[in-house]
């Protein structure tokens, strides 16, 4: 019997499929640079509201902010401190805005991979999918300032296209858990970076991993684990840090207790959960009238028939995404904070939005390729890819109009009023659960403006556990 020697894809790929693999890179190259040129001019210049200036606190410093303390996003973006442009705070919002290029590079890929048939319409529509995705009205706005979820949706979407992977190569045993490992490493990571939605692919990926589980060796699954238990341990920067008391330490974690509480957040989850079945049907209104007024209803049915489409040609790939995108609206509706916080809402569902999103860009494939059998293809093609540019027109002009921040400075502008007002050595008490003391927290810890002010939040006092030990 002829042996035949392993195959080298870098001597043994030929010229063709070198070539091609080389020019979707370039292409997508195109679309990080393209995506993260779009976010530049509507980023925000400085320290922003809400939870970002409490980040932008935290990166310079390496602090540790509210529970469940994000790690993962404080150290990967702490190497954006060093530019030499910009305030620390634009530095952060500037990190936000690359993640959420990736996020666009990743979703083109994905589909790229996804959808199968003839290349040129696949990448055409697939880099029109990406760009589409992180420029629509509940995305585009997080991609402005410092915030977790780009980030977090880099992870999710490189679980869900390692999932995919182990779908496509579930006869080869030994390929599957090489990718079961690498979205095992993605989970702790995400984990690592938002808990809370990083659960919203845990169902479907998890009923994989325990259907994947019976076929792998020994040897496999213990390393699947362990990958798992290291990617986790990032926590431990928590208490590590926390110990040698940094100016921003929320919750004092180097305490086995508080570290404990940080990490799973008790003390906030009855106040972000378990509202009743009448306010979760109250979001869910909330939610379809944001879908109509953000995407409108030509594009969901869109999307929905681009779905059906592909829970016919790639069944265990869609139904992976559809629930996905049904575990992360219900868990969302589910949050009290929904209709109280005008950014949680379609921060948290960013992962459904983009599932939308790829099924409509499906649907546009589907035509293309239909088409491309049929005598007016020359005529009908080329208006079917226009509307992927069109949409990204429309949206682009859309979102920067309503949600541009290259203005606003409004959060650094009120800080430093509040804290000029103060006598020295005064202290200042903040309501419960405000957003002033964040801001405060980066003007004094990082521009090290007014530090003989001492700010006392009553929210972190009563939420976040320690608080009061810290204070």
């Amino acid at each position: 019997m002829r042996i035949h020697p392993p195959r080298n894809p870098m001597v043994d790929t030929p010229p063709s499929e070198k070539i091609s693999l080389y020019s979707h890179r370039i292409v997508f190259f195109i679309v990080f640079i393209t995506a993260f040129a779009g976010f530049l001019p509507g980023l925000c210049p400085s320290v922003y509201w809400l939870d970002s200036g409490e980040l932008q606190a935290a990166v310079p410093i390496l602090g540790i902010p509210h529970s469940p303390s994000f790690p993962l996003f404080v150290l990967s973006t702490r190497p954006f401190g060093y530019l030499p442009f910009g305030d620390n705070a634009f530095r952060t919002n500037l990190a936000t805005a690359c993640a959420g290029a990736v996020m666009a590079v990743i979703v083109g890929w994905l589909c790229f991979n996804l959808f199968g048939g003839q290349a040129t319409y696949r990448r055409w529509i697939a880099v029109m999918t990406g760009w589409l995705a992180v420029m629509s009205p509940l995305v585009w706005f997080q991609n402005l300032k410092a915030e977790i979820y780009s980030l977090n949706m880099v992870l999710l979407l490189g679980i869900t296209l390692t999932a995919f992977k182990i779908l496509d190569q579930w006869g080869n045993r030994r390929t599957a858990a090489r990718y079961a490992a690498v979205m095992i490493v993605l989970i702790g990571f995400g984990i690592c970076n938002h808990s809370l939605l990083t659960a919203h692919v845990l169902p479907s990926t998890g009923i994989l991993i325990l259907c994947l589980l019976p076929r792998l060796k020994r040897q496999e699954i213990l390393l699947i684990v362990l990958l798992g238990i290291l990617s986790v341990s990032m926590y431990l920067y928590l208490p590590i840090r926390s110990s040698v008391n940094p100016l921003l330490d929320t919750g004092n974690p180097e305490q086995s207790m508080n570290f404990i509480n940080a990490v799973t957040r008790r003390g906030t989850f009855n106040r972000f959960f378990g509202n009743t079945s009448t306010d979760f049907f109250k979001n869910g209104q909330i939610y379809w009238n944001l879908l109509q007024d953000r995407v409108s209803l030509p594009f969901l049915i869109l999307a929905a028939l681009g779905l059906l489409g592909l829970l016919l040609k790639r069944t265990r790939h869609a139904l992976l995404l559809i629930s996905m995108m049904g575990v992360n609206i219900a868990v969302t509706l589910m949050n009290r904070n929904f209709n109280a916080n005008p950014d949680t809402g379609p921060a948290y569902l960013m992962l459904s939005t983009t599932i939308w999103v790829i099924g409509a860009g499906f649907c546009l494939f589907t035509a293309c390729q239909w088409l491309g059998k049929d005598s007016l293809r020359k005529y009908l093609i080329p208006v079917i890819l226009l509307i992927p540019p069109v949409f990204l027109s429309i949206w682009i002009l859309s979102n920067f109009s309503e949600s541009t921040l290259a203005s606003d400075e409004s959060a650094g502008v009120v800080g430093r009023s509040i804290l000029d007002t103060c006598d020295t050595d005064a202290a200042v008490f903040y309501g419960m659960y405000h957003n002033l003391p964040f801001v405060v927290n980066y003007l004094q810890y990082v521009e090290r403006y007014r530090v003989d002010v001492m700010p006392v939040n009553r929210g972190e006092i009563v939420y976040w556990p320690g608080g009061l030990e810290n204070l």
